[in-house]
């Protein structure tokens, strides 16, 4: 996550980084993030990963704590799929798929 405001410079640029433990510098596979949402409060946020799951983090937490919910069984690789959170709290999360489905 980077603040805009220093887009470009690389000590203040980016704010924190959140990402799978079993994503982390991994030789086996590159994951690249297609999308990434911050819930209605800012207390959460939700990344899609290119040929991977759907992962939610809290914001609260360090960044080197591992995710705190998986969501599987979309299909993200032919095409770029964006994730959001649905309802007035954020109670449901919503993503494309590349098999059409929501």
């Amino acid at each position: 996550i980077f603040d805009r405001r220093y887009i470009g410079n690389d000590v203040l640029g980016e704010v924190v980084k959140y990402c799978p433990k079993d994503l982390r510098d991994s030789q086996k596979m590159k994951a690249y993030i297609t999308s990434a949402v911050f819930n209605y409060n800012g207390q959460q946020v939700i990344g899609s990963y290119n040929d991977e799951d759907i992962y939610l983090f809290d914001t609260h937490l360090p960044e080197d704590v591992d995710y705190s919910h998986r969501y599987r069984g979309h299909r993200n690789n032919a095409t770029v799929k964006g994730v959001n959170f649905y309802g007035k709290q954020s109670e449901y999360v919503i993503s494309g798929s590349d098999c059409g489905n929501i």
